[in-house]
């Protein structure tokens, strides 16, 4: 499944940046590396991409970081790193970043 059908199941609205909308919770990813690995005879065997996955909400996080993590990891994603968090004055908004691995 996609990194984009994964996080449309979590019940928040889930775009690539910028977001548009009005919701108080919300979801950002994008690419930030594909790269290529596990050479064997000059040719790469094996290939991972890397992903920002941001958390915007304006009430407590917590329990969301936890609920996407599970949903992430049960499609056969790997969480490599959860922060720091981010209280953005302008939006009022927590902003919480997720580094996220797919094997591809």
């Amino acid at each position: 499944m996609s990194l984009e059908s994964t996080l449309a199941t979590t019940g928040y609205p889930s775009v690539h940046p910028p977001y548009g909308g009005s919701a108080d919770t919300y979801i950002t990813f994008h690419l930030v590396a594909d790269d290529e690995n596990l050479y064997a005879d000059g040719e790469a065997q094996a290939e991972e991409r890397l992903y920002s996955v941001d958390l915007f909400t304006r009430v407590s996080w917590e329990s969301k970081i936890l609920s996407i993590k599970a949903i992430l990891k049960t499609a056969g994603y790997r969480i490599q790193s959860i922060g720091p968090e981010i209280y953005e004055v302008e939006t009022k908004l927590y902003h919480i970043p997720m580094l996220v691995l797919e094997d591809a």
